[in-house]
């Protein structure tokens, strides 16, 4: 006799042709999820599809695209923490990641709504206040872009991932040129 646990498929059934069937992404690596994820051509299949993945996984794979060769199709990697966050609202990583995918494709409004809930969430949480910064950065309120740096940098000063973050910005071909000019 089989539970209930083992009859359960994340993967839509192949019914008649009409059910898009997938790959077993448990079996896939990230990078070949997201070369899948990038050859679909339709959006209403990328949206069935991410209902069989699970939100951690939406989310890892998003920071994944965020710091590949992908990087010029951020619209995916704003989508996969969307949905992420759809499923889980109180997960503070998948809001950083969503409001970091739209600064990235300008989309200030989602950004905006993300961090405010992030910052509702977990007040100082570095990436989040980093992100904050970015956000003022694009919003032009370079005074409240450089209290956010302030800030973040207060947080982790005990930290090499200071120098580290201060230095790896101006190579950061994804951060804007309001940013940068806000950092120096």
């Amino acid at each position: 006799m089989s539970t209930p646990a083992e009859n359960f498929q994340t993967e839509p059934l192949e019914l008649g042709g009409n059910t898009p069937s997938y790959p077993n992404f448990g079996l896939l690596t990230d990078d070949e999820i997201i070369k899948y994820l990038y050859g679909l051509q339709d959006l209403n299949e990328l949206e069935a599809l991410l209902q069989a993945l699970d939100a951690k996984k939406m989310n890892q794979i998003a920071k994944s695209i965020l710091k590949s060769d992908y990087h010029e199709k951020y619209n995916i990697a704003q989508l996969l923490p969307n949905n992420a966050v759809l499923k889980d609202e109180s997960n503070v990583e998948y809001l950083d990641n969503l409001a970091y995918s739209s600064i990235l494709i300008q989309d200030l409004n989602v950004a905006k709504t993300a961090l405010n809930k992030a910052v509702q969430l977990q007040q100082n949480r570095p990436d989040t206040i980093l992100h904050l910064a970015r956000y003022h950065a694009l919003d032009n309120d370079l005074t409240s872009c450089q209290s956010s740096l302030k800030q973040y940098a207060q947080i982790i000063e005990n930290s090499s991932k200071t120098l580290k973050m201060v230095s790896g910005i101006s190579t950061n071909k994804r951060d804007s040129k309001q940013f940068k000019d806000c950092i120096s």
